[in-house]
């Protein structure tokens, strides 16, 4: 009787191993297949009921969402095309018209109030128009990095400059404390964009007082800090890096909600990070750049 409880126990011991072995391979099969993009499925080397029946509930999981990836990969496609073909098919219309609002102007023998509010408001459609076309040229990243040594407090103050008459126009003082001489390899043309979106931000959002700091406490980091008053209330700013999420759902400006995501998304592109903060009437971001990490 000894000997039969001894020869149970062992084959249980058996069967037990045999179990766990055929687990822990159709765990490596499934690590291994989310790892990679491939269509494999989940193999099972034995018989036992429970074990096959555990392959086709994970094969039928993988089915399913390879389709869902499918189908999110089209719509995404689709998207991308209507954005493209939008925004070619009202380039040319609105610059012909921008070129007439420009012409009547020029003819006016005293500023006529209304062809500035329609020269502004085809301008606020201009900007709108680049940061769609923008978003797919930098956030899907068809363009690759072009990595040169940049002296980012001439940039800087280039992009204040460049934005000067229409901060101004808008009331905006804005306070720069910009330490001179910073510089540091990356890609020029994704810098200048980072800076034009934060601007633009300010046009859109600031109220009255505006700052930036660019400085280098170390070696190793750069920061780039804006901050502005604002009467906007943001109830989570952590959405604001999230695509087309605007603070006020009631604003009526056309606002798109895509500038702190492109922003986001290419200080990622950078190997950087951008941190925002907010309090009751101040609004803030904070950008830091990993020096040795320049588009890495």
């Amino acid at each position: 009787m000894t000997i039969f409880f001894l020869v149970l126990w062992l084959l249980s011991l058996a069967a037990f191993s045999l179990l766990v072995s055929e687990v822990l391979r159709i765990t490596r099969e499934l690590e291994q297949v989310n790892s990679a993009h491939t269509n494999a499925m989940v193999t099972s080397a034995t018989a036992w009921r429970p074990i096959r029946r555990l392959v086709r509930a994970i094969n039928g999981n993988l089915k399913r969402t390879r389709e869902l990836q499918r189908t999110q990969q089209h719509q995404d496609a689709e998207v991308k095309q209507m954005l493209t073909n939008l925004t070619h098919d009202i380039k040319t219309p609105l610059t012909v018209a921008s070129g007439y609002v420009q012409v009547m102007q020029e003819a006016a023998t005293s500023p006529d109030p209304r062809l500035v509010r329609i020269g502004r408001n085809l301008s606020a459609v201009n900007y709108y128009l680049r940061t769609l076309m923008n978003y797919d040229e930098m956030i899907e990243k068809h363009a690759e990095l072009v990595l040169t040594p940049l002296d980012l407090s001439q940039v800087v103050q280039d992009e204040l400059f460049s934005a000067y008459d229409e901060l101004n126009e808008r009331g905006i003082r804005v306070t720069p404390n910009i330490a001179p001489n910073i510089s540091l390899i990356t890609d020029e043309t994704v810098i200048r964009r980072i800076l034009q979106n934060l601007i633009g931000n300010w046009l859109k959002y600031a109220e009255g007082q505006a700052a930036i700091v660019l400085e280098q406490p170390d070696s190793k980091h750069i920061t780039l800090k804006l901050s502005n008053q604002t009467n906007e209330k943001i109830a989570d700013p952590s959405k604001l890096e999230s695509r087309f999420y605007t603070g006020d759902a009631s604003r009526s400006d056309g606002s798109t909600g895509l500038g702190l995501n492109i922003v986001s998304a290419l200080m990622t592109q950078l190997g950087g990070r951008m941190l925002i903060k907010t309090a009751s009437e101040e609004f803030a971001i904070a950008l830091t750049f990993f020096v040795d990490s320049q588009g890495t």
